[in-house]
């Protein structure tokens, strides 16, 4: 496919990247310590033989699937995340207190991140333009036991027409061409085009612009690594 085609001219180890992406996931979850320590959730997660990633405390990889049907799952004590979504509010510098806008913030992985290294103190506004979207973002919220942020519907390319230089911290997980989730789908395939990559990369701008603008001076803007997740 052209995609393929694509990479084979900008990677040069292309024959190993086509093997990676041929390697299934192993499933990641984040412990949510807004709801519970993490010994106790460890102690319940002991059948899943939990892994910790060398980079964050509370991220493990973990055996097994179906994981949203356990309880920890349920109460909220686990939230399934990829390991590279976890990385942006790591290098964000929280701390309790700050005034923090997620732009496109469904379905809310690393808001309750960003919630959970605050300690549920501050502000987030959580935003989103999709109302589908939203309603996923508000069950998670609730699920965690997010208590310090408050969720909004604007075309994030015009928010900061609502709220100008206001915010310690904004991330900005733009919407992508999701190239890089080929190894949890191979839908992306058949979606794919340069003309959507154009597209998308004329909304990132947008967002970008509009995040700056909402920014306090002096403060920081962070992007994500990772697919919208």
């Amino acid at each position: 496919m052209r995609i393929y085609h694509r990479y084979q001219t900008i990677i040069e180890d292309y024959n190993d990247f086509i093997d990676a992406l041929r390697r299934p996931l192993r499933t990641t979850i984040r412990i949510n310590t807004l709801k519970a320590k993490k010994e106790m959730v460890l102690n319940m997660l002991a059948d899943l033989e939990p892994e910790p990633l060398p980079y964050y405390e509370y991220g493990y990889r973990i055996e097994g699937d179906r994981i949203g049907n356990r309880v920890e799952h349920f109460l909220g004590l686990i939230y399934v995340q990829e390991a590279t979504s976890l990385l942006p509010p790591l290098i964000m510098d929280l701390k309790p207190g700050l005034k923090v806008l997620d732009l496109c913030a469904a379905p809310g992985s690393k808001t309750t991140q960003i919630a959970q290294h605050m300690e549920n103190t501050g502000l987030i506004v959580a935003n989103d333009n999709s109302w589908e979207r939203i309603r996923g973002l508000a069950n998670n919220l609730d699920r965690a036991g997010v208590v310090n942020t408050v969720i909004t519907r604007y075309d994030g390319k015009v928010i900061a027409k609502k709220i100008t230089d206001y915010f310690d911290r904004v991330l900005v997980d733009a919407p992508c061409s999701a190239e890089g989730t080929i190894r949890q789908s191979r839908m992306v395939l058949y979606h794919w085009g340069l003309k959507n990559i154009e597209r998308l990369s004329r909304l990132q701008i947008g967002l970008l612009i509009s995040g700056f603008k909402a920014l306090k001076k002096g403060c920081l803007l962070y992007t994500s690594p990772s697919p919208r997740d």
